[in-house]
């Protein structure tokens, strides 16, 4: 296993050349198409589930090596929250830390739109942070990318607590900073074990310029497991208590 090859956020891009990142500043912005996707409500203001943590155990060859959560606290209005996301990963190989990744994100939503970010990421080695916010012509942010300019209706990728990212034709990268192209289908319905039984969920295709995989989501919405794939290798996310 090579470095920067397991991270949440921080599979090759390379691997994905027709999802390439977009810097869009005094380009304008792009719209964000919406077609149909089953289990997946159309809408473009983003309505946030109960008030709640989600968290899940990583495992990569069978071997626990993490954890990721995510709590989202309304604020006041309707369509008005926070989400505070928090993954780490640590592989040991022989008694030695063969890969460590670190990722600390905090987001504020007004009115179902994203209005400010903020995260701070250790990758193997590498620190980086990321800052964005909403301006009158768009979502701009800024990383060790550049900077860049979205629509008002943009997620970032650490939305995957939400079945609306899946109706997303671009995202912005929630460690980098920058626009990423997305691609998603529906494959079918499936029985999952989550913590508190077996349960149907649905299970999509999701690709980025960061990441590959599966995403399953129960028939209420709520994400309760994910595969990403690299090079033959799976990260699965199995939901925690």
């Amino acid at each position: 296993m090579t470095g920067r090859r397991l991270g949440y956020a921080s599979f090759d891009r390379d691997s994905f050349p027709l999802l390439t990142r977009r810097s869009l500043l005094g380009a304008g912005a792009a719209g964000v198409a919406a077609g149909f996707i089953p289990g997946v409500a159309p809408a473009f203001a983003l309505a946030p589930p109960t008030p709640e943590t989600v968290a899940f155990k990583i495992f990569w060859k069978g071997s626990h090596i993490g954890r990721h959560s995510q709590t989202i606290v309304p604020t006041g209005e309707a369509g008005s929250f926070t989400v505070s996301t928090n993954v780490e990963m640590k592989v040991k190989l022989a008694f030695v830390t063969a890969y460590r990744y670190e990722h600390e994100g905090f987001e504020q939503w007004e009115g179902g739109l994203l209005k400010a970010v903020s995260t701070k990421t250790h990758d193997d080695g590498v620190d980086v942070v990321m800052n964005g916010s909403s301006t009158a012509e768009g979502f701009e942010s800024e990383g060790p990318l550049g900077r860049f300019l979205a629509p008002h209706t943009v997620m970032t990728s650490n939305t995957l607590w939400s079945t609306q990212i899946l109706k997303q034709r671009e995202v912005l990268d929630s460690q980098n900073g920058d626009i990423m192209g997305v691609a998603t289908s529906f494959e079918g319905q499936e029985k999952v074990d989550v913590p508190r039984g077996v349960e149907e969920a649905r299970r999509y295709r999701f690709v980025t310029a960061t990441m590959a995989g599966k995403i399953w989501y129960d028939t209420t919405g709520d994400w309760v497991k994910g595969v990403f794939k690299k090079d033959g290798e799976a990260v699965e996310y199995l939901l925690d208590v």
